[in-house]
C-alpha cells in the first residue's frame, strides 16, 4: 500500500513541479506553444491525482 501512496504522491507532487517550472520558463523566455502544452498537461496530471490521493490519505478506513 506504501508503493500506490508515493506513486500518488510523485504524479502530483511532479506534475505540480514540473507545470509551475514551464510556467516560469515562458515568463522568463517568452510564449511557446510546446511549452503550454507541456505546462497544461503536466498541471492536469497533478489534478487528475490529487483527489486520488486526497481519498487514499484521508478515507482509508
Amino acid at each position: 500500500m506504501f508503493m500506490v501512496y508515493l506513486l500518488w504522491v510523485t504524479f502530483v507532487a511532479g506534475g505540480l513541479f514540473m507545470g509551475i517550472v514551464a510556467i516560469a520558463f515562458m515568463q522568463e523566455h517568452g510564449f511557446s506553444i510546446a511549452v503550454a502544452l507541456n505546462a497544461l498537461c503536466y498541471l492536469g496530471i497533478a489534478l487528475y491525482g490529487l483527489p486520488k490521493l486526497y481519498k487514499f490519505v484521508f478515507k482509508r478506513g
